[in-house]
């Protein structure tokens, strides 16, 4: 019977190889935590963007936007010009905005409503959709005005307030 017997081997560490094994050592472990903190990076901002895409994806955007059209007319020799004016809704979102409604505050004047027609709501205004709402402008009338839009989305209800040049 073969009893395990105690060996005691003495190796000398040679300087370069214990230096070279710290040096493997100390690389390995910056190398792993820059791997984990830029995946750690990476996984944020994915978790941000898709965050951003699914916000994005389920509300609705109405911008309001004064439009001017002005259009040259000739008559035995005189040109004359004549201006459309209207007020544009456009949802730049990515879902529908439902019950839209809006309201124009001139303040404290008194005179008609530059607005034309008596509709002041819509049902839906569906994504790139827009609506146009002809405005009548006479001398008289106030500079600018306050334009509020409200509408619902998935994600509840919205207003914009605008103060339009009139």
């Amino acid at each position: 019977m073969v009893l395990a017997q105690d060996i005691t081997v003495e190796v000398s560490p040679d300087p370069l190889s214990l230096v070279l094994s710290v040096l493997a050592v100390i690389i390995a472990t910056m190398v792993a935590v820059t791997t984990y903190v830029q995946g750690r990076a990476i996984r944020n901002i994915e978790t941000r963007e898709h965050e951003w895409q699914r916000i994005d994806r389920l509300s609705a955007d109405i911008e309001v936007v004064r439009m001017r059209e002005v259009e040259p007319r000739s008559s035995a020799g005189i040109t004359r010009y004549s201006t459309r004016d209207w007020i544009r809704l456009r949802n730049t979102g990515r879902a529908e905005a439902q019950d839209v409604t809006w309201m124009m505050d001139r303040g404290s004047f008194k005179g008609k409503d530059v607005m034309l027609g008596d509709r002041r709501q819509l049902d839906v205004l569906h994504p790139g959709e827009h609506f146009d709402l002809l405005i009548a402008m006479s001398f008289g009338d106030p500079p600018e005005a306050n334009f509020t839009v409200t509408w619902t989305d998935g994600n509840g209800q919205h207003t914009t307030l605008r103060t339009i040049n009139l």
